[in-house]
């Protein structure tokens, strides 16, 4: 029941948090500072204090957290925007693009799947945080493919059990990309 309420209660301070910044500038440093408590636990400190830490990483990664979210939603815009102008083409060159196309959109998947929790656990420039995340992705596809397995799972269980939403898949799904991250972390350093 600890760890239930544990994750409830950062997934609340995510969707609070995400709210006070008006979406558009709270949402990248909530991940952030989900993400900030869901190391600590990962690494066995389960015993802090969640509010303070949480209050703490947000403050004070507000501009970076905000630039590197705005720097992935700037790149799933672009690849929206080239899947509908895909629709366009035809023939040889259509397959050709589209392969291109699903290649720089799983390339974008691996990015997002470790950008938070390179973010959190390293200390680099902002565009060095994506070629990390893509480096350790790549390094670890058993971790990729696991963490992409734990999304699918999650996002079937929400939806057979959309009252959970509120209180879990956010503060979940962190704790899983964050424990399979840390692994790859630990793997690679060793």
């Amino acid at each position: 029941m600890e760890w239930i309420t544990r994750i409830a209660y950062v997934n609340l301070l995510w969707t609070f948090f995400s709210l006070a910044g008006l979406i558009v500038f709270g949402i990248g440093p909530a991940t952030t500072a989900m993400y900030a408590i869901t190391r600590k636990w990962v690494t066995g400190r389960s015993d802090i204090k969640i509010l303070p830490l949480f209050w703490k990483s947000y403050r004070s990664e507000f501009l970076r957290s905000n630039a590197l979210f705005w720097l992935l939603m700037g790149a799933g815009y672009i690849l929206y925007i080239d899947y509908q102008y895909l629709a366009n083409f035809e023939g040889a060159l259509y397959i050709i693009l589209l392969i291109v196309f699903i290649n720089i959109t799983l390339l974008y998947i691996l990015v997002v799947l470790y950008i938070f929790p390179v973010f959190v656990h390293f200390q680099h420039r902002i565009i060095d945080y994506f070629k990390h995340a893509f480096l350790v992705g790549v390094a670890n596809p058993l971790s990729t493919l696991s963490m992409l397995i734990c999304l699918l799972v999650l996002a079937l269980l929400m939806e057979r059990v959309p009252g959970l939403i509120p209180f879990f898949p956010a503060g979940l799904l962190s704790l899983l990309l964050m424990w399979f991250s840390y692994r790859a972390f630990s793997k690679m350093e060793r």
